[in-house]
């Protein structure tokens, strides 16, 4: 942008936010909304609007001008947080973190390059990928959240094949640093918060959950949250209790409070007024005398029609 541009628009944003500062929210928005007439690429007029409908209640609004000012400057970090405020409601103080949910704790793919990722994280995401381009006609319209997201491979991989927008939440500041820096692009919002927390009220048209209500105490209070938000299909992905017990292998999961059975995610999701529309298997180790003594090879870690002794069951719930 040259300096005769900066020169005229620099007064009209101090007017404008001089406006909002004095409460007069109608001004400022009509005079963003003409100044940006005059300069469309201007991303400081798309936030100033988008602050000037979130203080009037015009949510829905507020949030599209956020995604939008993302999109004129991917680097704007206003936009971002404005986004998380209205996506994501934190109950402080959260509860002590028992668990590990740090970037390094074992459990957690940390590669900065999609390929390096291990076959069976990525063959979840895929399916979500998939199945959300299946079913919807323009799924670039759709906006989603990643809950728990880790370092943001998936969320990327959904974002990048699919074009939707995603919210992906992690409860480790390490790992939404390596996701801001690596898989972030003006598709997706990463944010950190540890449940408990709360999504606003029909807020997203898919979730997907991988891997990520054994490690939360009361997961039942997760997974309820995520279904009172989301209009459309769940992915979810947990321990099969059936293939790997959780009190034989609760030593290799040290991180997780529980693994489930069918029945009981069946359950979990009538109480949630949702049913089950597909479910899947997974295997991933190499079990010997109830002891995780290796991983099978990555082509083996496919999707399958579901059998008792999975080590993964994977759903699409609605």
């Amino acid at each position: 942008m040259n300096e005769q541009i900066i020169d005229r628009i620099e007064p009209i944003v101090s007017g404008i936010i001089d406006s909002m500062g004095s409460g007069d929210f109608d001004s400022a928005k009509l005079a963003a909304l003409r100044a940006q007439q005059m300069h469309p690429r201007e991303s400081r007029l798309t936030y100033l609007r988008a602050l000037c409908e979130s203080a009037t209640g015009n949510t829905r609004e507020a949030i599209d001008l956020a995604w939008k000012t993302i999109a004129l400057s991917p680097d704007t970090e206003a936009g971002r947080e404005l986004l998380l405020s209205h996506y994501i409601e934190l109950k402080c103080p959260p509860t002590p973190c028992i668990k590990d949910f740090s970037l390094n704790s074992g459990e957690r793919q940390t590669s900065t390059k999609l390929e390096s990722i291990r076959a069976d994280h990525l063959v979840r995401y895929e399916l979500a990928a998939q199945w959300i381009m299946q079913n919807f006609s323009s799924p670039w319209r759709l906006t989603g959240v990643d809950a728990f997201c880790g370092n943001g491979y998936g969320s990327n991989l959904v974002a990048t094949r699919t074009g939707a927008r995603l919210i992906g939440i992690d409860g480790s500041e390490d790992a939404i640093n390596l996701a801001d820096a690596h898989y972030r692009t003006e598709k997706i919002v990463y944010g950190a918060a540890q449940f408990p927390f709360g999504f606003s009220r029909a807020s997203f048209d898919f979730a997907i959950c991988f891997e990520s209500i054994e490690h939360v105490e009361h997961s039942e209070d997760l997974f309820e949250t995520i279904c009172e938000s989301t209009d459309g299909p769940i992915f979810l992905s947990i321990p099969n209790e059936d293939g790997l017990p959780y009190k034989i292998f609760r030593t290799a999961f040290e991180h997780h409070f529980r693994h489930f059975t069918t029945d009981e995610v069946v359950k979990l999701t009538a109480r949630a007024g949702k049913k089950i529309e597909a479910h899947l298997g997974q295997n991933t180790y190499v079990l010997r005398n109830n002891k995780i003594v290796g991983l099978l090879p990555e082509h083996k870690m496919t999707l399958h029609t579901p059998r008792q002794d999975d080590h993964f069951s994977i759903y699409v719930i609605r």
